[in-house]
């Protein structure tokens, strides 16, 4: 399911480790408080790493499987009633 979705790796690949991890944490809301200048570098740079990561020298690595999910998604049933499955007038 979505479990362990995401891992925090450091850098170079190797396991974080809890010191990695704190650092991180703690330099998360520094993002937010630069008005969320902190975020811009997931967007502009290549290996999509936020302030956060710089800082504690980690990255994010998404460890399921996109396809497959997105085919669960597809394959869902929705609910009666919800109002999703046509227009009445």
């Amino acid at each position: 399911m979505w479990t362990r979705s995401r891992t925090g790796v450091a850098a170079d690949g190797a396991e974080a480790g809890p010191r990695r991890g704190t650092v991180r944490t703690l330099a998360f809301p520094l993002s937010f408080l630069l008005c969320g200048l902190g975020f811009t570098g997931i967007f502009l740079q290549r290996d999509r790493r936020a302030l956060q990561d710089l800082i504690a020298g980690t990255a994010v690595v998404y460890a399921w499987d996109a396809r497959a999910a997105r085919l669960r998604f597809l394959g869902r049933d929705t609910p009666s009633g919800s109002g999703l499955t046509g227009c009445r007038g």
